[in-house]
């Protein structure tokens, strides 16, 4: 029997492939899919001619489109057994296949670890890294985890992925170790400097707005540390009366949101993203890209 695992490109991602090495001694393949490229890899994957029924497929913190999934739903224990699991909002329509688990409360990595720890019980080795991860991807911020979460986002934008996983298979505790552990002293001191410039910059040209709901909000810009810039300027006594942030990436070209309480993730969908009522975006490609164009592109959502 053989194991492929398909897993979305983020910290949620990755880390569920962490647990998928340590726990399944058969996994025969991982690869790292985005939406645009989701639908060809698991249309490609069914094609195979050496799948056999006995093979599992496990696709973790992200979904392929309805067409491809009834297309899983046609091959689920006939032609492989298929186990999907996901978090997202705009997502919750899997919940209708049998071998689907949606669960919003949670995070595709510890979805995956509740599956795992019934075939591996030392796997409970990693349930306060699960959870670590949870409490940063669903946007978490009084988890007594969440503090864990950014300090393994930062270490995995460092180091990679193939590193990050390697690191924390040896070890659930990677990131407490050396070196990582003095390396990510020295990256924390560089973030905070980072995050604090942004931040400046920003209350320097104080333009806020307010969205059709009557929601305020700011846009900001920037490439790296894209939460911690948001978490900061929402914890940041000149924005008290914030509901949201945007956080412009020119480099990947999107548009990041975050709140504490206000439901980003409805505005994020009709814009043709997706993500988490706290933590969500959507795709910003326009030769336009300017602070003005995306402000009058959100506040023409209706609702």
């Amino acid at each position: 029997m053989k194991t492929y695992l398909v897993t979305h490109t983020d910290l949620d991602g990755i880390s569920a492939a962490v647990l998928a090495n340590k726990a399944i001694p058969n996994l025969f393949s991982v690869t790292y899919q985005d939406y645009p490229t989701i639908d060809a890899h698991l249309k490609d994957l069914l094609e195979r001619k050496d799948i056999a029924k006995n093979d599992l497929l496990l696709v973790t913190d992200i979904s392929p489109s309805s067409e491809v999934c009834n297309l899983l739903d046609d091959h689920a224990n006939k032609t492989l057994t298929i186990k999907l699991f996901d978090h997202h909002d705009s997502r919750k329509w899997i919940a209708k296949y049998p071998w689907a688990v949606y669960d919003d409360k949670k995070s595709g990595t510890t979805l995956l670890y509740d599956e795992l720890i019934q075939l591996d019980p030392q796997l409970k080795l990693y349930s306060e890294f699960a959870q670590a991860v949870e409490a940063w991807d669903t946007w978490k911020l009084e988890s007594p985890f969440r503090a864990r979460g950014e300090v393994l986002h930062t270490l995995h934008k460092f180091i990679g992925t193939k590193a990050f996983i390697n690191a924390f298979v040896a070890s659930p505790d990677a990131d407490k170790e050396e070196p990582f552990f003095s390396m990510l002293k020295y990256i924390e001191q560089k973030k905070d400097k980072t995050i604090k410039a942004i931040v400046n910059a920003a209350l320097e040209r104080p333009m806020l707005r307010i969205d059709s709901l009557g929601r305020m909000f700011v846009i900001v810009q920037a490439t790296d540390y894209i939460s911690e810039v948001a978490d900061a300027i929402l914890n940041h006594p000149e924005y008290s009366d914030l509901q949201y942030v945007v956080v412009y990436n020119p480099i990947f070209e999107v548009c990041s949101l975050r709140s504490k309480e206000a439901d980003v993730g409805d505005l994020a969908k009709r814009l043709n993203g997706g993500g988490h009522k706290n933590a969500s975006g959507f795709p910003y490609y326009t030769k336009i890209k300017s602070e003005e164009h995306i402000f009058k592109i959100i506040n023409a959502v209706e609702f």
